[in-house]
């Protein structure tokens, strides 16, 4: 149950002070580092927003032709032209695993912060399409709503 978020950032890292200064112009998001870096490339984060909280484990990586082909057939999936390109300039992904029972709506909103950091499209777990920040954000709120 995984969400992939491409960045464009050239080392397989997640910046994560970057991440914590878009979360503060985020409306309504909070997210706080639980376990620093066990590598530049991993990292845990608690998220909470209105009465939900979750822990994420965040791992990046180099991109692969895999992820690439991945978003490209989620592309034609949910019709979100030009993602897949978009994905495709990107140089690394940013694999984002939510602890067991959080929402997937919770899931969505940083993977919005994620996305407006590192400029890339977002895929979901069942790979239905490819998301920009406005839509994981509308997503989310869709799935809150009931």
């Amino acid at each position: 149950m995984a969400y992939v978020v491409f960045a464009q950032g050239e080392e397989p890292r997640v910046p994560v002070n970057d991440v914590l200064a878009k979360a503060r112009v985020a409306e309504g998001i909070r997210i706080r580092v639980a376990e620093g870096p066990s590598s530049p490339g991993d990292i845990t984060l608690d998220v909470s927003f209105e009465d939900a909280s979750g822990t994420f484990r965040v791992m990046a990586r180099p991109v692969e032709a895999a992820d690439v082909a991945a978003a490209r057939g989620a592309e034609l999936r949910g019709r979100a032209a030009g993602m897949g390109d978009l994905a495709a300039r990107c140089r690394t992904v940013w694999v984002v695993e939510p602890s067991p029972a959080v929402p997937e709506w919770l899931a969505l909103e940083l993977c919005a912060v994620l996305a407006f950091t590192g400029l890339g499209p977002i895929l979901p777990p069942d790979r239905s399409t490819l998301l920009g920040v406005n839509g994981a954000r509308a997503r989310a709120e869709r799935l809150r709503a009931g």
